[in-house]
């Protein structure tokens, strides 16, 4: 069963119960986890009873199968529900899984928490297409999923908190759901859960550390031709695992951002108005710093800069294992275009 990623969370809040096992995969590690963890809850709620998990590496399985099968078919002493959790399974499970008649686990689950993987995976596949199994991708948050977590994580605490705030303390977030968990319940503790402490300040003090590593701080060091925060900014960005792919793409959405704005000028629609046609709008701490980018970048390199993007996208799919160089090298090539003579 294939679960698009707009239809997840109400998947997770009623997992259909004749479902045996959920592949959770993608490059946001902290979704992954968070996923996790509401189905060990929610396979726990329904069992009323205990609940074993057991926890094991799919290289190991690989290595012994029995580790698999062995615990398929124990009977546990001690829960009315196992749950087996298998981390980083490779493509070569695939034929062990294909052997399971799923069918005959009413008192067992299976949870495997992936990396990225591709549509041809077989792994992936698998859980796609049967209809006891589901496969959940778990992107990279952007800033319109930022805020709806906070907003959701807010509303949790009984925090009622102006638009404003919500999308300034968006932009400190990073790419990654638990991390950015952490960060907001470490807001929330140093407001004391009062929102009326709210101000840019607090937001500024509490949140900054995270903010070097945030996807739309990376685009603006690049438009803007910054290139030593450009290093910096990566270097964060790649320390707390986001993927080079979800930067390129960060980048790629802000340029043409700046394409779409500066070819409407050369429509004669002022600044202003074409600013205006950005759905979302910018975000009004980054309003000078978007204005100054598109008067200094000119038609052509802008659209030679998205070409590059969508290349070195491209490369990095090819060439994982050396994906951050290839990132690193397409950023600080695009920032030299910054700043040369406009041409409309």
């Amino acid at each position: 069963m294939k679960i698009p990623p707009t239809k997840a969370d109400n998947f997770l809040s009623s997992v259909p119960q004749q479902i045996f096992g959920v592949l959770l995969y993608g490059p946001n590690k902290g979704l992954v986890s968070l996923r996790a963890e509401t189905l060990y809850t929610d396979w726990f709620n329904c069992s009323n009873s205990k609940t074993e998990i057991i926890k094991l590496e799919g290289a190991d399985i690989l290595k012994n199968n029995s580790l698999l099968f062995d615990n398929l078919n124990s009977m546990s002493l001690i829960s009315n529900l196992t749950i087996i959790s298998i981390s980083n399974c490779s493509d070569a499970i695939t034929k062990l899984f294909k052997e399971i008649n799923f069918s005959n686990y009413e008192d067992i689950k299976i949870i495997i928490k992936n990396d990225e993987m591709g549509p041809r995976s077989s792994l992936r596949t698998l859980f796609e297409n049967n209809a006891l199994l589901a496969s959940l991708p778990c992107y990279e948050d952007g800033l319109n999923e930022n805020i709806s977590f906070i907003k959701e994580t807010f509303i949790k605490n009984n925090l009622v908190v102006p638009e404003n705030y919500i999308e300034e303390i968006a932009n400190y977030l990073s790419t990654d759901r638990l991390i950015n968990k952490q960060e907001l319940n470490k807001f929330i503790t140093y407001i004391n859960g009062n929102s009326e402490h709210i101000n840019s300040n607090i937001i500024l003090m509490t949140l900054s550390a995270s903010n070097d590593f945030s996807l739309e701080n990376i685009s603006y060091s690049v438009g803007g031709g910054q290139k030593k925060s450009l290093l910096k900014n990566l270097k964060s960005a790649y320390m707390v695992g986001t993927s080079p792919i979800s930067i390129i793409r960060s980048c790629n959405y802000h340029f043409e951002r700046l394409l779409f704005v500066k070819q409407k000028i050369g429509m004669h629609l002022s600044l202003a108005d074409a600013m205006n046609l950005l759905k979302p709008r910018v975000f009004f701490k980054k309003q000078n710093s978007f204005i100054y980018q598109v008067n200094n970048w000119n038609l052509d390199l802008l659209f030679k800069a998205t070409s590059t993007l969508l290349y070195a996208e491209l490369l990095c799919k090819k060439n994982s294992s050396i994906a951050n160089i290839i990132c690193e090298q397409a950023l600080l090539s695009i920032s030299t275009g910054f700043s040369k003579k406009s041409v409309i």
